[in-house]
């Protein structure tokens, strides 16, 4: 039987998954704090082409009002960022229509009377806005249902909102379902992140909670903890989702000097635990 030949493999893994996805090694951290959401990423991605310095924190085109983290299959997100904006549009405009054809109704049945019951109101909503990225990943589980049955071959992501006031959700290829997160998550090798969440609490700032990630993602990749988390020469990406304000990038001198006391604080811890063991 042909089950029974050389070449037959029960399970043969997809070498171009291997090398394209963003490894479960990234750190991304995001917080909801007093004065808004941040998102800290590292950079360093691991590939069979060596290694590269990418940015794992996007905003989508055309939708100001939302930044996504990502840690898991790369292609998977840039895809995700790719439809998204396709499949919000879509929604608005059909709702759009819905309720001019409400309003159109009223008027044929109705004409001037002010009596009248006023028809329903439809809008784009924020709900409308999850429901259209968990429908997104959804669509793309159901399109590479082969791929998912990969281990590793999923996408988690932190989704930083200015709604009303800022808000920040998890959600993940798995179970497809947008969790708040109301305190402090890392996402990717999360494992590593615990360690650090003992130094934080919700009353801290965007910036101090920045600082935070920072030194976690510096002190890892210093020690040589994860060899799949770091930024090499560069800087970690840093975004602010204030709760009166639109999403932004932190970037140039502002982020040198939010971060400029992270590096000798992670040197002069690693020189006092190392100090803890010469004899």
């Amino acid at each position: 039987m042909l089950r029974q030949g050389k070449l037959y493999k029960r399970k043969r893994p997809n070498r171009y998954l291997k090398i394209r996805r963003v490894p479960r090694t990234t750190l991304i951290v995001g917080a909801k704090c007093k004065d808004g959401v941040v998102l800290v990423g590292d950079r360093k991605v691991n590939t069979d082409f060596g290694v590269s310095y990418i940015e794992k924190i996007r905003r989508c085109p055309e939708i100001s009002w939302a930044v996504f983290g990502a840690a898991g299959v790369g292609t998977l997100f840039e895809e995700f960022l790719e439809v998204l904006p396709q499949k919000v549009s879509y929604h608005y405009n059909w709702i759009q229509y819905q309720s001019d054809r409400i309003r159109y109704q009223h008027t044929q049945e109705f004409g001037e009377n002010r009596f009248a019951p006023r028809p329903p109101e439809m809008a784009y909503s924020f709900a409308d806005f999850k429901h259209d990225c968990v429908e997104l990943l959804k669509e793309m589980r159901n399109a590479y249902s082969i791929a998912h049955t990969e281990e590793g071959c999923t996408l988690q992501i932190l989704m930083g909102i200015r709604e009303r006031e800022s808000k920040l959700f998890y959600l993940d290829s798995i179970y497809c379902l947008p969790a708040e997160v109301t305190k402090i998550v890392f996402i990717g090798q999360s494992e590593l992140g615990e360690v650090f969440r003992k130094s934080w609490d919700d009353g801290m700032t965007m910036a101090e909670t920045a600082k935070l990630a920072t030194f976690a993602i510096r002190y890892i990749e210093k020690e040589g903890i994860s060899d799949g988390i770091g930024v090499g020469e560069y800087q970690p990406q840093v975004w602010f989702i204030p709760n009166d304000g639109d999403p932004r990038e932190i970037l140039g001198d502002k982020l040198s000097t939010l971060l400029a006391d992270v590096e000798p604080e992670v040197e002069a811890i690693r020189q006092k635990l190392h100090s803890l063991f010469r004899f």
